[in-house]
C-alpha cells in the first residue's frame, strides 16, 4: 500500500469518524511491509486538507530543469552521433564490398578468357568437351570428352 492510499484513508477515517480502526489497519499494514521505525507517523490532525490535495493533485503540466533538458540533450545527440557513425561504418563497408565483387567478376572474367585461349591453343571443339580445373598447385587443367 502506498503512502498516498494510506494518507487517503487516513482522511476518510476522520471524515468518518472512524479513527482508530484505521489507524490500526495502518499500523498493521506498516509492520507488514518494513521494520519498525524508532518515528512515530504524524498524528492525523498535522496532515491538514490542503497538504493532502497537495499530494493527490498532480500538475497537468511540468517543466524540468535546464540542467536535466540539457542532460537528455546531450543523451539525443550522442545516439544521433552513433547513429551517423554507423551510417558511415555501413556506407564503408557496401563500397568495400562492392569493389571486391567486382574485383572477383573480373578475376573469373580472365580465368574464362585464359581458358578459351587454351582451347583454342589445342583446337579442342566448343562442344562436347569439359574442362577439368586444378584443386590444388599440383594438379593440372585437363579437357575431356563428354
Amino acid at each position: 500500500m502506498s503512502i498516498l492510499e494510506k494518507l487517503k484513508d487516513l482522511v476518510s477515517a476522520l471524515e468518518t469518524n472512524e479513527q482508530e480502526e484505521k489507524v490500526e489497519v495502518y499500523q498493521e499494514d506498516k509492520e507488514e511491509a518494513a521494520p519498525p521505525v524508532t518515528a512515530a507517523p504524524p498524528p492525523p490532525e498535522e496532515l491538514t486538507p490542503e497538504i493532502i490535495e497537495e499530494i493527490e493533485e498532480f500538475p497537468d503540466y511540468l517543466d524540468c530543469t535546464d540542467t536535466e533538458s540539457e542532460l537528455i540533450w546531450a543523451q539525443i545527440e550522442d545516439v544521433r552521433r552513433l547513429k551517423f557513425k554507423l551510417a558511415e561504418t555501413q556506407i564503408h563497408y557496401e563500397k568495400s564490398k562492392s569493389s571486391l565483387i567486382y574485383a572477383i567478376a573480373t578475376k573469373n572474367k580472365e580465368i574464362l578468357s585464359n581458358l578459351e585461349s587454351l582451347r583454342l591453343e589445342y583446337g579442342i571443339p566448343k562442344d562436347g568437351y569439359s574442362v577439368q580445373l586444378p584443386s590444388s598447385p599440383e594438379s593440372k587443367i585437363s579437357f575431356r570428352k563428354e
